[in-house]
């Protein structure tokens, strides 16, 4: 799946920049990884990036920024939001199915806490693993990576 598609921010033809004009959105992909050729299940990976940044979406103050980056053997998408960031003993169980942090912004009737587990079994069936840290922005960044081949 060629990385320059991504440079539009769509995803599963969602134009987030359009559907979300009130919040910057900000895709770095550095030259050298620009023409790099993944090895992935499209329609898997369009999955767990949606996932991904419609929870940034809810969470964020106003500004989301999609990385992609090589880390040894593995490459790697960050999606970082300037969001209250996730609670360092809460980051393991969001990716456990049906857990939810408890946050007033969620709509309680139409979310199941699914979202995350996907996303770790996506990232299981490419050979990787996802993971949550601070972003340099404030928020949270949830890091997909899986080897490179």
């Amino acid at each position: 799946y060629p990385l320059r598609r991504q440079r539009q921010m769509c995803i599963r033809d969602r134009y987030y920049r359009y559907d979300y004009p009130h919040l910057q959105f900000k895709l770095d992909i550095p030259p050298a990884l620009q023409d790099t050729v993944c090895l992935i299940d499209q329609r898997a990976m369009s999955r767990a990036l949606s996932n991904i940044i419609n929870n940034a979406i809810r969470y964020t103050n106003s500004k989301i920024v999609l990385r992609l980056h090589s880390k040894g053997s593995l490459l790697c998408i960050s999606i970082d939001d300037d969001g209250p960031g996730i609670p360092n003993d809460q980051r393991k169980n969001v990716f456990k199915p049906f857990i939810q942090l408890d946050n007033a912004t969620r709509d309680k009737d139409t979310e199941h806490g699914l979202g995350l587990a996907i996303v770790k079994q996506i990232a299981q069936w490419h050979q990787g693993h996802v993971s949550i840290s601070d972003a340099q922005i404030g928020g949270a960044s949830i890091s997909f990576c899986w080897p490179m081949k």
